[in-house]
């Protein structure tokens, strides 16, 4: 039986899919933080920082944006200058929200690009079925990707799956023409998304937040509401946590995985433990995209399989690990015999959320805080074991800065109100 569970408190919202007593993802997020995808309108500092109501963000993109008033524009941008971009990294304890201009909005069947032009399809589509989406949007006005489920929907419902995407992004331009600051879209919420695309497999859905409970009743008829509950203890959240952040992951065989994230990169190592070596493998590369996503990692992988490194067996693997749930880019093998990959970084691992190594944590808040220049309140939201480190310099930190540091207990690591130099 596959449970979701939705635990919402002031400081942590914590997602969690289980299969029995095992985890299959593990999401903890902070409620106050800006969410992947959001659309906010953004006023530049500099080169590299722009500012959305007080919070510092880091921008890339091309010079092609939307301006406060609704236009298309692709000239440099300028200390002042009003712009909307979208969320797409959230903030770290070291790194500031990183946000683009290139602006993607997606349903379930397409992604809509209004900074770019021309029409895309899925690759995992069939020649004759790209030819046909193809010709459908032929006049289509914008950049659009359509995506691997559009290939057998209805043309009418397609079309008007693509025509809500345009309407929400008018929405978002009259928001933006009206006055209104901050964040001009939120996206769906994860427990939405997840919902959405794992319909059919998910049997209950708990959760003690009442405006989840009452926008989740509408569609799914499985959803129980406890508010009373607390739902962390009840379902066994912490042993389900502590599973999720163990490094060594046992094998069926009786080999096992060893999962090491470093600043560089994450690290896989199969180890046989005495079974074969072939279906310690095998095992190790069914089970690589479902630790990827119950730890949330992203960025650099490496993996380095049991025994000789044989290319053509080695070569086995690579479809195993394409596993469209994680989104992993397989990218081949080294001459040292290492499969390499990658996965786009949204949101922290669950290493980070957590805020493991609470002295290496606070030495990170202290440094940015003492060599960061003010731009709004600053604020600082850690577990109670970083902060009461980080508070024995909040004097001369204070000092330093020229204004008062809040601290707020949090699951979740993050400064605001401070801009690295």
């Amino acid at each position: 039986m596959k449970r979701l569970i939705h635990s919402r408190t002031p400081a942590r919202e914590a997602l969690v899919l289980l299969n029995g007593d095992t985890p299959e993802l593990f999401l903890l997020q902070d409620p106050s933080a800006l969410p992947v995808g959001a659309v906010c309108l953004a006023r530049v500092v500099d080169a590299k920082f722009a500012e959305i109501d007080g919070v510092s963000a880091f921008f890339q993109g091309g010079a092609a944006h939307y301006d406060a008033s609704g236009r298309l524009k692709s000239d440099k941008l300028c200390e002042g200058d009003l712009f909307l971009v979208q969320v797409i990294r959230q903030a770290t304890e070291d790194k500031e929200i990183k946000v683009t201009p290139k602006i993607s909005l997606s349903s379930r069947y397409a992604v809509f690009c209004p900074t770019e032009e021309g029409v895309s399809v899925s690759r995992k589509i069939d020649d004759d079925d790209r030819e046909r989406l193809k010709g459908m949007f032929s006049d289509f006005n914008g950049g659009l990707m359509l995506r691997t489920a559009a290939a057998k929907v209805e043309e009418a419902v397609l079309k008007q799956d693509v025509s809500d995407l345009k309407s929400l992004w008018q929405d978002i331009l009259s928001k933006a023409l009206s006055g209104q600051t901050g964040v001009l879209y939120f996206p769906v919420p994860e427990t939405d998304r997840i919902l959405e695309e794992r319909i059919g497999e998910i049997d209950e859905v708990l959760t003690d937040d009442a405006q989840t409970a009452a926008r989740l009743k509408k569609k799914y008829p499985f959803v129980r509401y406890e508010p009373k509950k607390d739902l962390w203890r009840s379902e066994g959240l912490d042993e389900a946590l502590e599973e999720a952040l163990n490094e060594k992951v046992p094998l069926p065989s009786g080999g096992s995985l060893i999962v090491e994230e470093t600043a560089a990169c994450v690290c896989f190592d199969v180890n046989s433990g005495g079974s074969s070596l072939r279906s310690a493998n095998k095992e190790a590369a069914l089970e690589i995209p479902r630790q990827v996503l119950l730890k949330g990692l992203s960025g650099q992988m490496i993996v380095d399989f049991a025994g000789r490194k044989d290319k053509k067996e080695l070569s086995e693997y690579l479809p195993i690990l394409r596993n469209e749930k994680a989104g992993l880019s397989v990218w081949g093998i080294t001459a040292l015999g290492l499969v390499e990959m990658t996965r786009r970084g949204e949101n922290k691992s669950l290493k980070e959320s957590v805020g493991l190594e609470p002295t290496r944590t606070a030495s990170k808040i202290v440094h940015k805080l003492w060599f960061g220049t003010v731009c709004g309140a600053v604020r600082v939201y850690a577990p109670t074991e970083v902060l009461s480190q980080v508070r024995r310099f909040s004097a001369a930190l204070s000092e330093r800065l020229g204004t008062k540091i809040a601290f707020e207990t949090s699951l979740i690591v993050r400064t605001e109100g401070i801009k690295d130099e």
